[in-house]
């Protein structure tokens, strides 16, 4: 299928006769709609590419599980600048909480091995979504935090977590 640059009968392809038919959900799958429309496809993979280039975390760092404590939760630790293995020097650290069901998840619990000694705000990067307050045990890692009341059904969030020095 050739690129569906707008919503006309050529799809801003060609000027001539097109060699393949245009699809037909071309009212709202074109570039020129999606440009327009901050929640689309074509603006979520802006803000994910501008949010990578501007984190070492997630261009170079080092990669940990998170146990959720819901099969359909995916969560993951990314952070860069850690002098050991246990992250203790982390100087970028991104949550990345993800609902891979099709219903809401507001059962669920995060545990993650990464000792961060303590951190200070957190914030929701996509989107802006209020972050509850973290529990961190007393050795520094954060133990049954629930960071969103809900997490909305097929949908992914990128939380920066600002360690303190």
């Amino acid at each position: 299928t050739q690129m569906q640059w707008e919503k006309s009968r050529t799809c801003g392809y060609t000027s001539g006769k097109q060699w393949r038919a245009v699809q037909p959900d071309i009212a709202r799958k074109n570039l020129a709609t999606q440009r327009k429309d901050d929640d689309s496809m074509f603006n979520l993979y802006r803000r994910l590419v501008h949010l990578r280039t501007g984190s070492e975390a997630l261009r170079a760092g080092q990669y940990m599980p998170v146990e959720s404590g819901h099969p359909g939760v995916y969560a993951f630790i990314r952070f860069s600048g850690s002098d050991d293995e246990r992250g203790r020097r982390a100087k970028d650290v991104k949550l990345v909480l993800v609902n891979l069901t099709a219903q809401p998840v507001s059962e669920y619990a995060l545990k993650a091995p990464l000792r961060l000694g303590a951190a200070g705000v957190s914030q929701e990067v996509l989107s802006g979504a209020a972050i509850t307050e973290a529990n961190w045990s007393d050795s520094g890692v954060f133990v049954d935090w629930k960071p969103l009341v809900e997490l909305e059904a097929k949908r992914g969030y990128v939380i920066d977590i600002k360690p303190t020095e």
